[in-house]
């Protein structure tokens, strides 16, 4: 899989305030792009790292399996806090589960468990926010939902520019 396609397969989450007067937060998660990879054919990357602030490591919570680092990363709890503990749902009560990772992005409780990811906290505190890709981001968390949202399956039919363009309209 080419680099520019892994970005946007993977996952790319925006969060911005709209105002003016307020700064603006871009969050970009990829995944699986290996930390030596940063930079090939990536120059847009290259001057977002340069004119704001890029994370120079991260441990993972669960290497293997995306979704539950990923909302790792969105809610600051490890996976047994969280709840998210694999890709795919599963409901050990009613024996309700996925089979495919594109299902489980659709199952509201599976991401609504009491953590509260950063798109949560900043719309309770005013602030706009979109969803680019990023898993647990297009359902209802805690009575919220984004302003904006592009779901996981959407980079199928648009081009990784396309994607960059929605962001930067989103953004002001």
């Amino acid at each position: 899989m080419d680099t520019m396609k892994a970005v946007f397969v993977s996952s790319l989450f925006l969060i911005s305030s709209i105002s003016a007067q307020k700064q603006k937060v871009l969050l970009f998660l990829i995944d699986g792009l290996r930390y030596d990879q940063f930079g090939y054919e990536l120059p847009a990357f290259h001057n977002v790292e340069m004119n704001g602030v890029r994370a120079e490591w991260m441990d993972g919570a669960f290497v293997s399996l995306s979704a539950p680092s990923m909302y790792t990363i969105a809610t600051g709890l490890h996976p047994e806090c969280h709840g998210v503990v694999h890709n795919l749902y599963y409901d050990p009560e009613t024996g309700a589960k996925t089979t495919s990772y594109s299902a489980t992005l659709n199952v509201s409780e599976w991401w609504d468990t009491g953590a509260e990811p950063i798109w949560v906290t900043a719309k309770l505190n005013g602030l706009s926010v979109g969803n680019i890709m990023y898993p647990g981001g297009m359902k209802e968390v805690k009575g919220i939902v984004p302003d904006k949202i592009i779901p996981s399956d959407s980079w199928c039919g648009g081009t990784c520019h396309s994607l960059s363009g929605s962001i930067w309209r989103w953004n002001g």
